[in-house]
């Protein structure tokens, strides 16, 4: 980042990321957010994690799963940026 006259390093770990659409759709997730300063230094973290059905009905095309699933992926990173100390430390 210092070399890149960057002052904030943000690293997304998606450490779980699974689903079934067998009855539905459900999610298995976990993905942990990370606010560095230019040198390395933690500033915030945020993390966020769930095992729940998120579309139900078991006739759901492909589409409509792939598009759950992109919808809920966007919305989890949302919730990890919407923390109060990760939005100050992006400040």
């Amino acid at each position: 980042a210092a070399n890149n006259s960057a002052y904030r390093i943000v690293m997304l770990k998606v450490l779980d990321w699974k689903s079934d659409v067998f009855m539905g759709v459900s999610l298995n997730c976990d993905l942990h957010l990370r606010v560095l300063d230019e040198k390395g230094n933690l500033l915030a973290e945020s993390n966020v994690s769930a095992m729940e059905k998120i579309a139900s009905g078991s006739w759901a095309t492909a589409d409509d799963n792939s598009r759950a699933l992109a919808n809920e992926f966007s919305k989890r990173v949302r919730i990890l940026f919407k923390e109060e100390r990760v939005s100050r430390a992006l400040q």
